[in-house]
């Protein structure tokens, strides 16, 4: 009984911090998934959504905790590997940003968002080849993702090829006009 008990109030925790995340409260999001972990340390959501938390709230080295708890709950999850490459993308590690998005798209070859934020890394580590490949093969994947198309005319404007950088970026804003990227580097 008391096990069905401590489930009940998992989710009961659960239930409330997906509302106040929802709502935008984060603080008592964080709170409310803190005490799911605390009730079940192996309930993968609130390992995962916590660890997104609290790399929102600048708690870096707790994100990255919470990521990797999640990825022992659940090995092979792409959605922790994206996030850990993002973790470690704004934590200036872009060697495990790049290894972290290479794992997420291993598991997940058609995850348009790894293979974009991996082209953004590529092209910040002067590797405008790579990152255009990677990022053709994002909006192969989906010919609607406005960022792909501008972070790969990103790419083709390093790499010298001015008119396919244009067509790319065009594209961009075909599909979304306000799109910053493809606007300042067209």
């Amino acid at each position: 009984k008391a096990s069905l008990v401590e489930d009940q109030n998992a989710l009961t925790h659960y239930n409330l911090a997906v509302l106040f995340q929802k709502r935008s409260e984060l603080s008592q999001a964080i709170s409310e998934f803190e005490k799911v972990i605390k009730i079940d340390p192996s309930h993968y959501e609130g390992c995962f959504y916590l660890g997104l938390l609290y790399q929102k709230k600048n708690r870096l080295d707790l994100a990255e905790k919470m990521l990797q708890r999640a990825l022992v709950i659940k090995p092979g999850s792409a959605e922790v590997e994206r996030a850990l490459g993002v973790l470690y993308e704004g934590l200036g590690d872009p060697d495990k940003a790049e290894l972290a998005f290479e794992k997420a798209i291993s598991l997940n070859p058609e995850d348009v968002d790894s293979f974009v934020n991996l082209g953004v890394v590529l092209i910040r580590k002067h590797q405008e080849g790579s990152a255009e490949e990677r990022l053709k093969r994002a909006v192969e994947v989906n010919p609607r993702s406005a960022r792909g198309f501008a972070v790969l005319g990103w790419a083709q404007v390093e790499l010298g090829k001015y008119k396919e950088a244009e067509g790319s970026l065009k594209e961009a804003l075909t599909l979304d006009e306000n799109n910053i990227d493809a606007i300042n580097n067209l």
